[in-house]
């Protein structure tokens, strides 16, 4: 059995080659990439969230990483389908502590459900959005 392997921006996907039969096609293993937190520069960090329990144990890494050394940060959530109070509650602390160190934070890929939840809350006035993390990283390092 011959298998392919693509990565995508927040996935590994094995795939089974297409000459095997079509039983053997619906075989999809997907694994997500243990490394969250990417150092764009000495002064940025790209998150990639996905949802609990990953979605809190990950901006509790960003918190930790930030009270060692202090960087701006682009948060994906472009995996995250639903967030909770919790969630939120982690997102203003980070905001907070982002603050007074005089660093941004932007959030980009907000999916049209959790977006729904930032405007009934009124976030969509606290946080700084973008619409992607490329666009997120050029609006930090665009404007200090």
């Amino acid at each position: 059995m011959l298998c392919s392997i693509r990565w995508t921006a927040s996935a590994l996907t094995l795939g089974v080659d297409s000459h095997q039969p079509a039983i053997a096609n619906l075989l999809v293993v997907r694994y997500r990439i243990s490394m969250p937190i990417e150092k764009w520069s000495d002064k940025v960090n790209v998150l990639h969230l996905a949802d609990d329990p990953q979605f809190s144990e990950d901006l509790e890494a960003l918190e930790q990483q930030f009270n060692g050394k202090p960087t701006d940060a682009v948060l994906d959530l472009s995996a995250v389908h639903f967030v909770n109070s919790s969630n939120i509650s982690r997102l203003l602390r980070l905001r907070k502590l982002m603050i007074t160190r005089d660093r941004r934070l932007v959030v980009c890929g907000v999916s049209p459900q959790v977006w729904g939840t930032f405007l009934v809350t009124g976030l969509d006035k606290v946080f700084e959005f973008s619409e992607s993390v490329s666009t997120g990283l050029v609006a930090i390092q665009g404007v200090k």
